[in-house]
């Protein structure tokens, strides 16, 4: 499990935030591959982590969970401008490609976190199914362990915090002994920093 910063709690507990998702989609390629990096909703391109993402009105579903409530999969929407995509879907094969989406905060000039480690992880998975016509490219994205530098485990994705009260994950030590697993709560305890749910949607 990847902890949160504290400048992502900061932020996760403001009102008026503004987020944004990143999209990198690894694309093997024989001996070399490709890497596409796409920032949504964003009227600009931006640099994070030393990495450039074009804004592009590329989106995802609703992240599903499986019946043990792990994150199972989402579906992928990439809108066919000059059937650009369905183009480059016949030229490259999407399937097995991995995934990674993330959540970061802008600030008021649009501007991401100068930190590399200020992001949440939403998904992390491989495309399994891709279809499209003259308007979309829709790619079915499932979660998997086994994905190619490093494995991830799997978390539920909820509003709530999925920890047990004081708990290894939960960490707090406030003299309180209940928690509605809230972020009002978290914060009464002083404990944001390893809040273990996302307040925001995913869409």
């Amino acid at each position: 499990m990847r902890a949160i910063t504290a400048n992502v709690s900061g932020e996760l507990i403001k009102e008026h935030s503004s987020w944004a998702t990143l999209y990198h989609i690894f694309i093997p390629s024989g001996e070399t591959s490709i890497n596409l990096r796409f920032i949504a909703p964003h009227v600009k391109d931006i640099i994070f982590s030393g990495e450039t993402y074009t804004a592009f009105p590329i989106k995802h579903g609703k992240v599903k969970t499986n019946n043990k409530s792990e994150v199972d999969k989402t579906t992928l929407t990439v809108p066919n401008i000059n059937l650009a995509m369905s183009a480059y879907a016949e030229q490259n094969n999407l399937n097995g490609s991995r995934i990674d989406i993330n959540k970061i905060y802008l600030d008021a000039n649009g501007q991401p976190p100068a930190s590399n480690n200020d992001f949440i992880s939403v998904f992390t998975g491989r495309i399994e199914e891709v279809s499209y016509d003259e308007n979309a490219l829709q790619a079915t994205i499932v979660s998997k362990l086994d994905i190619p530098f490093g494995q991830f485990p799997r978390r539920t994705y909820q509003r709530g915090c999925s920890w047990i009260y004081k708990a290894t994950e939960c960490g707090a030590v406030s003299a309180l002994t209940t928690c509605n697993k809230t972020t009002t709560d978290c914060v009464a305890r002083v404990n944001i920093a390893r809040y273990g749910g996302f307040p925001f949607s995913v869409n």
